[in-house]
């Protein structure tokens, strides 16, 4: 379940990045692929540190609740 959520994350802030990559390439037609993979990365990025912080909380609360299971 945890990974999960990082997978969500993640997937969520590359596709945002790629479309607002998408949207403001537009206005320069040969830089838009470049523009696409940029904002991907610019905003997938912090997007999926973001799932993994969340994944470690959240596995960090089922071991504190759950202290004998792993």
């Amino acid at each position: 379940m945890p990974w999960r959520i990082l997978a969500v994350c993640g997937l969520a802030g590359v596709v945002s990045g790629a479309i607002l990559g998408l949207v403001r390439g537009l206005s320069y037609p040969p830089t838009v692929a470049f523009a696409i993979v940029e904002g991907a990365i610019i905003i997938g990025a912090p997007v999926s540190v973001l799932g993994l912080v969340c994944v470690g909380f959240w596995s960090l609360a089922k071991r504190t609740r759950h202290p004998g299971r792993s």
